[in-house]
This record gives C-alpha cells, structure tokens and sequence, in this order.
C-alpha cells in the first residue's frame, strides 16, 4: 500500500488529513464550515462544563468554523458579541453542523424529560402550542 504513512512525522504533516466541510442554508445563502484542530475541540468540551460559558463557547465555536468558497477561515473571535444579534434558529443550525464536520453529532431526545405527571414526555409534546389553554392552577 503506497499510501499508508510510514513515520509519525507523517502524521504530523498538515497534508496528511484534509477539513471535512459542511453547508448550512440561512435565508437565500449558504455558510460553510469546517472542521477545526483537535486542541479547538478539546477546548470547546471542556469549556462546556461550565454553563456560564456555554454559550460564548458555542459562538467561538462558530466562529473558528465559517470559512469562505475556498475553505480560508474567515470568522472573527473579537467580534463574537455580533453573532448574538442572529436568530437563535441560525445559531442551532450553524452549532449543529460545526459538531457534525467534527464528528460530535447533538444527539437528539438521548434522555427524554419527564413532566410533572412523572410520564415520559414525547418530542412533539416538550413545546407547549400557541393554542392551547395555560391552566391557572
């Protein structure tokens, strides 16, 4: 096999692996992402252990993602506070397709919340609906 790697400093060569890309469509556009080094990674799950931080993490986390139609990295860490601006939805959108090109997958109702019926609740039944009745008591 001649492409398999024949010392560690082969592995430590940047060409030996390429970014895994990704593309989100918001609104009439795409952004794309890309994976990031694994010091970024480990940086993001340890951040995420404090709350406090969680959501500025998930922001930087972007923002070492986007990058443009060539896959130059194009985010700006000093300007974090300006991706509050958007809509959460495009957030989700964006944190969720930034964790897949980097193999962290959201997993999705991984324990199901419990009412205070103590029943499982459903996916469909954890947002209440705009029509129905709030009870007073």
């Amino acid at each position: 096999m001649d492409d398999v790697i024949s010392s560690w400093e082969d592995l430590m060569d940047p060409n030996v692996e390429e970014p895994r890309y990704g593309v989100v469509k918001i609104g009439t556009r795409n952004v794309r992402v890309a994976s990031v080094s694994a010091a970024e990674i480990i940086e993001f799950i340890e951040a995420n252990d404090d709350p406090a931080n969680r959501n500025d993490n998930t922001l930087r986390l972007i923002a070492r993602s986007v990058v443009d139609k060539d896959g130059k990295r194009i985010g700006k860490i000093d300007e974090l506070a300006k991706l509050k601006d958007k809509a959460p939805t495009t957030l989700i959108k964006l944190r969720d397709k930034c964790l897949e090109v980097n193999g962290l997958v959201v997993k999705k109702d991984e324990a199901p919340l419990k009412n205070d019926s103590r029943e499982e609740d459903t996916p469909s039944s954890r947002i209440d609906s705009p029509s129905d009745e709030v009870s007073s008591t």
